[in-house]
C-alpha cells in the first residue's frame, strides 16, 4: 500500500524534465544518416532509460 501512495504522489507532481531539443536532433541525425543508425540510437536511448 505505501508504494501505491508514493507512486500516486509522484505522478501528481509536475514533470521537472522538459524535452531537450538537442536529444531530438541526435535522433534526427541518426535517422538522416541511415535507418539502421537511427534505430540503433533510439534503441540505445530506450535502453538507458529502462536500465535506470
Amino acid at each position: 500500500m505505501p508504494l501505491v501512495l508514493v507512486t500516486m504522489w509522484a505522478f501528481s507532481l509536475p514533470d521537472p524534465l522538459a524535452p531537450v531539443p538537442h536529444v531530438e536532433e541526435v535522433f534526427a541525425l541518426g535517422l538522416g544518416h541511415s535507418l539502421f543508425a537511427g534505430v540503433a540510437v533510439i534503441a540505445s536511448a530506450i535502453a538507458l532509460i529502462v536500465g535506470l
